[in-house]
């Protein structure tokens, strides 16, 4: 009879009975075995089945469990396959498998590409910071003598928005004329 009672529980028939034959009376209707897949009542059976399947422990000490069920039924199974499901998908970063170790993989790959970007913005940093120090600074021709790196991150930004091309030697010779403060020759009276 408690196999017949867990079968209104689980929604399957039990294993060793083929062909059961039987009628559950309740206060709502008449339940058969074509009636077991949809199961409506709230049961919970406590049987050897139920041991072996939740308290292995007692049948099998050394390879035997203690499965949590807090609440019997099959839907705490159907809940617990799922967390199982669940957890091999995450997977394991020590043994390297599923996306617990996907994630740590990209997390250190993320970082090694982000120490190769800070490195490449510190080594421009500093050549932006000797080109403008050595090469523009002291040429006055250009224009202040306080001239620093921020002042060329700024040419660039403005150089990158207004999509400028590069002059020809002969423009830049001339360019370089008119900035040129030489002196000219002193105009005599007539």
């Amino acid at each position: 009879m408690s196999r017949i009672f867990q079968s209104l529980e689980v929604g399957r028939l039990p294993k060793n009975y083929p062909d059961p034959d039987f009628e559950v009376i309740t206060d709502s209707k008449t339940l058969t075995p074509l009636d077991i897949s949809s199961p409506t009542l709230d049961i919970r059976v406590y049987n050897t089945d139920f041991v072996n399947e939740n308290l292995s422990f007692l049948t099998n000490e050394s390879e035997g469990e203690i499965r949590t069920f807090a609440i019997i039924g099959s839907g705490n199974r159907e809940i617990e396959k799922r967390i199982q499901e669940i957890e091999e998908e995450l997977g394991d970063e020590e043994n390297k498998t599923g996306k617990k170790y996907e994630l740590a993989r990209m997390d250190k790959e993320h970082s090694e590409k982000k120490r190769t970007a800070d490195n490449a913005k510190s080594i421009l940093k500093h050549k932006l910071g000797r080109y403008a120090n050595e090469t523009i600074k002291p040429n006055r021709l250009y224009g202040e003598a306080n001239y620093i790196i921020t002042s060329i991150e700024k040419d660039i930004e403005t150089i990158r928005k207004e999509s400028t091309t590069a002059l020809a030697a002969s423009e830049v010779e001339e360019r370089e004329k008119l900035l040129r403060e030489d002196p000219l020759a002193s105009i005599k009276d007539k």
